[in-house]
């Protein structure tokens, strides 16, 4: 094998990285998201290189005091069993040290991560998939007549308000993250409330990268399962008839299925991942996850 070295991950780096992942995974995060992504790992993102600079494979890790978070973890299928993924994991588990590991193991490694040190399950994810289509929403339209929620579009003053109340949500700060990302996405994001003006939940849909999905809602999160669905309302209207949408969330919220079902969407039986951890179970509050906010840097 020709000599490889770990290099930090550059944003030009992701077209080819996601190039790979959506030939295994039905989709991957926009390019800009990617560098926001990119910037709040602060070096936990980390790419194998030939020595002609060509790039062989990628991992993502993001930490925090006491744990951290894989995402993408990918090797070029030419240069799969040649190393090259043990050389990223041996770098990745440096970056992480001591820390409770979390990973979305696709079910067909899950054997393999338990004997890697991954051996605590947690939940179950799953996809919902499908083209929007407002007539079924104007049919079910009884799920979203919501009124412990006002549901507005987000604007830049709810910033603070919004990231406070996603700090609840995950049990840390992702301002880092989130603020850009709320910047980015803006005018497709919205925005729950009481009636006395707490958020209560919020969605964004964004742009993804994939063979035929169009957009991700990335997060849906909302404090009762009426929340959860008006948001999704407010999603989904926004786009054009017939985009093909996805969704990602904890199998625990059963009303997030019975939603998705009700819109059109389709789910497979069978879970895209499942997380583990290398220590303990970190107690999330899955049942507020209609989907996640994003799989590669992110508790939920």
């Amino acid at each position: 094998m020709a000599k490889v070295t770990i290099r930090k991950t550059r944003a030009e780096d992701f077209p080819e990285i996601l190039k790979w992942w959506i030939e295994d995974i039905p989709f991957g995060y926009d390019l800009e998201t990617c560098k926001i992504i990119l910037k709040y790992v602060d070096g936990g993102s980390m790419c194998a290189v030939n020595d002609k600079g060509e790039l062989l494979g990628h991992a993502i890790v993001s930490r925090r005091e006491d744990d951290a978070t894989g995402g993408i973890y990918i090797v070029r299928k030419d240069q799969r069993g040649t190393g090259v993924g043990k050389m990223l994991s041996t770098a990745r588990m440096e970056f992480v040290g001591s820390r409770n590991f979390a990973i979305d193991s696709v079910l067909n490694r899950l054997e393999a991560n338990k004997k890697i040190g991954f051996k605590v399950p947690s939940f179950m994810i799953y996809l919902a998939e499908g083209a929007v289509d407002h007539s079924k929403l104007d049919s079910c339209s009884d799920m979203f007549n919501n009124n412990e929620a006002i549901v507005k579009p987000f604007t830049a003053d709810m910033m603070d308000a919004v990231l406070a109340y996603d700090k609840q949500i995950a049990g840390h700060s992702r301002d880092a993250f989130l603020r850009p990302y709320l910047e980015l996405h803006a005018q497709q994001a919205y925005v729950a409330t009481d009636h006395d003006g707490s958020v209560v939940g919020y969605g964004v849909s964004a742009p993804v990268m994939s063979k035929y999905l169009q957009y991700g809602l990335f997060p849906i999160y909302g404090n009762t399962t009426n929340t959860q669905a008006k948001l999704f309302e407010m999603l989904t209207r926004a786009l054009p008839d017939r985009t093909i949408i996805v969704a990602g969330f904890p199998g625990e919220n059963t009303a997030a299925i019975k939603l998705y079902k009700s819109a059109g969407l389709t789910i497979p039986e069978e879970p895209i991942a499942q997380r583990l951890y290398t220590k303990n179970v970190i107690e999330l509050p899955l049942l507020k996850i209609g989907s996640c906010l994003n799989f590669d840097i992110a508790r939920i």
